[in-house]
């Protein structure tokens, strides 16, 4: 089988094990490391007082949930 093949081949498999994964419920996204992490009861708790969606939060406001990273100690 020639090198192009091969990849092919292993691409397809891969492709079968995602489809496998979605028709049972259970993708995930791999997590990113520098995603920003907010704190989501809160920013619930804000769009019920408001009335309003949180697919419809501003940029400005959705920063104020922003969860501050910790650096973490060498010690």
């Amino acid at each position: 089988m020639s090198k192009n093949a091969e990849e092919y081949a292993k691409g397809l498999l891969k492709l079968d094990d995602v489809v496998s994964e979605l028709a049972n419920g259970v993708y995930v996204v791999p997590f990113d490391e520098n995603a920003p992490k907010y704190n989501i009861p809160a920013i619930d708790r804000y769009c019920k007082q408001k009335g309003i969606d949180p697919s419809d939060l501003t940029d400005e406001e959705l920063k104020q949930f922003e969860v501050v990273k910790q650096k973490k100690s060498t010690g």
